[in-house]
C-alpha cells in the first residue's frame, strides 16, 4: 500500500490593516507522484482554482484583501488539470474524501499524513472551529458544537447547511433533534448581522411552521 506525506502551510500575512499584499497557500507532496494539479474550490462562487505540481511543490497567491480571505475553500487534488470537485468528492461518497475544507487565513498549516481528510490543522481561528466541527459530525453532537461556538462564522454555515439536510433520510434517521431558529437566537449578534447570517435568519423564518 502507497503511504505518503504532505505538508501544506497556509501563510497569511497579516490582518485587514497590514501593509502585505497577499495571502499565500503553498503546499509539498512527498510520495503523491500520480498527481499533477492542486485545486481550490469555492463552492459558493463555484470558481476553482488551479496550480501545477512542480517537483511535488504547489502554491496559490491571492491578493489581500480579496474575497477569498478568510474564506472557506475546498482543497483536492488531480491527475490532469480536469478533475472537478464534484469528481473528487464523489470518489469515496460517505467513507473517505479527497477533499480538505480550509479557511484562507492567517497563520494556517496543514498538515497531511495518509490522507487529506485526516489532516491535523494548526494556526488560526476559523479553521480550528472547521475542526470542532468536523469532530461533532464525526459524534453526531452538532448541539454541543452550536453551545460552544455561538460567535463563530462557521456556526452560521454549519447550521445552514444542517437545515438543507433536514428533510434528508439518512440525516433524520441519524441525527439529533434540532432546534434550528432556538439555535440560530443563540448566537451572538456580530454573526446574526452579518450577510451571510440575515440570510440565514430570513430562510428560517420563511420556513417556519405555521402554528
Amino acid at each position: 500500500m502507497k503511504r505518503f506525506l504532505l505538508f501544506l502551510l497556509i501563510v497569511t500575512t497579516s490582518n485587514l490593516f497590514a501593509q502585505t499584499k497577499s495571502v499565500l497557500l503553498s503546499g509539498e507532496i512527498s510520495t503523491l507522484s500520480e498527481y499533477k494539479y492542486a485545486f481550490l474550490y469555492d463552492a459558493e462562487t463555484k470558481t476553482r482554482y488551479i496550480q501545477p505540481i512542480i517537483e511535488k511543490k504547489f502554491e496559490f497567491i491571492f491578493s489581500k484583501n480579496s474575497d477569498l480571505e478568510n474564506k472557506i475553500v475546498s482543497l483536492y487534488f488531480g491527475k490532469d488539470s480536469t478533475r472537478t470537485f464534484a469528481d473528487a468528492r464523489r470518489r469515496f461518497a460517505f467513507v473517505d474524501s479527497e477533499t480538505r475544507q480550509i479557511a484562507l487565513e492567517e497563520g494556517t498549516k496543514i498538515f497531511i499524513l495518509g490522507s487529506i481528510d485526516d489532516a491535523v490543522v494548526k494556526g488560526g481561528k476559523l479553521n480550528s472551529d472547521l475542526l470542532d466541527m468536523k469532530a461533532a459530525i464525526k459524534s453526531l453532537k452538532y448541539n454541543d458544537f452550536f453551545v460552544s461556538h455561538p460567535d463563530s462564522p462557521i456556526s452560521i454555515t454549519f447550521l445552514h447547511a444542517l437545515f438543507m439536510l433536514r428533510t434528508n433520510e439518512m440525516f433524520i434517521k441519524y441525527s439529533e433533534a434540532l432546534d434550528y431558529e432556538k439555535i440560530f437566537s443563540s448566537f451572538s449578534s456580530n454573526i446574526r448581522e452579518t450577510e451571510r447570517g440575515k440570510k440565514l435568519g430570513a430562510l428560517l423564518a420563511a420556513n417556519k411552521p405555521n402554528e
